[in-house]
């Protein structure tokens, strides 16, 4: 069963562009630490690391596709 999610924006595509450097503005507001559990980032299709710890990371990953498949290959 599937549904569609209610967003206001496009994630991970060229319609977040306009607002990409207000996010990276909270993003770097945020305190971030290295996972403790592993994660595996939809970036890289791989488990991340302290990586993931870093505002750019997440601002980044607003624009970067989605390596679902992949990331499903590895769990």
């Amino acid at each position: 069963k599937a549904r569609s999610l209610k967003v206001s924006h496009a994630f991970h595509s060229p319609l977040l562009e306009p607002m990409i450097d207000a996010f990276g503005e909270v993003a770097a507001g945020v305190t971030y630490s290295a996972p403790r559990l592993r994660l595996v980032s939809n970036v890289t299709g791989e488990v991340a690391g302290a990586s993931v710890a870093d505002a750019a990371y997440w601002r980044g990953h607003t624009r970067a596709p989605v390596r679902f498949a992949a990331s499903i290959a590895t769990l």
